[in-house]
C-alpha cells in the first residue's frame, strides 16, 4: 500500500544578509527575499517496506500525476496485480488522468 501526496516548494534567497547574533540578542533576518521559482514535489510512501519515492516536476497537472503513478506501477511493481493508493481528493487524483 502506498500513500501519495504532493506539495509546492519555493526556491528563495535572502534579500539581504542576516546580521549575526550578539550576546543576549537574536540574529536579525530581513523579511525580503529573492524568488527563484517554484517546483512541485510528488511523494509516494510505502511505510511497511520503509520506502519513499520522490519525483520533482515543474507543474502539478493530471498528466504529471498520471506519469508518477505509472512510474510506480511500471518500475517498482511490474509484476503486481494490484496496487493500493491512499490519496487526498486533490483535483488531479482522478482516473480520467490516465486517458
Amino acid at each position: 500500500m502506498h500513500t501519495i501526496d504532493r506539495m509546492k516548494k519555493q526556491f528563495i534567497e535572502e534579500g539581504m544578509p542576516s546580521v549575526p547574533m550578539k550576546t543576549g540578542q537574536d540574529a536579525r533576518v530581513d523579511y525580503e527575499y529573492v524568488r527563484h521559482g517554484v517546483v512541485n514535489i510528488f511523494m509516494a510512501n510505502e511505510p511497511l517496506m520503509g520506502k519513499r519515492y520522490v519525483q520533482v516536476t515543474e507543474f502539478k497537472t493530471k498528466r504529471d500525476w498520471a506519469k508518477f503513478v505509472k512510474r510506480i506501477a511500471d518500475e517498482w511493481y511490474p509484476k503486481a496485480k494490484k496496487i493500493k493508493l491512499v490519496m487526498d481528493n486533490f483535483k488531479t487524483h482522478d482516473p480520467s488522468a490516465f486517458y
